[in-house]
């Protein structure tokens, strides 16, 4: 996600419980304020878990 969280458009992904309020539709994962990515872009664009990981 980090460098979607650059983007203005998709800045208020950087508050955690705006973040968790996601949904999914059709396939895509969406927030409101129409922030949505598509699940075949966040495949792509995905990395290995290398470690755990916490929210900032």
């Amino acid at each position: 996600m980090n460098p979607y969280l650059e983007k203005s458009a998709f800045s208020p992904l950087k508050d955690e419980a705006f973040f968790k309020q996601l949904y999914i539709r059709d396939d895509v994962v969406c927030w409101s304020n129409d922030i949505d990515i598509a699940a075949e872009r966040m495949w792509t664009d995905s990395e290995p878990v290398t470690e755990h990981w916490t929210y900032p």
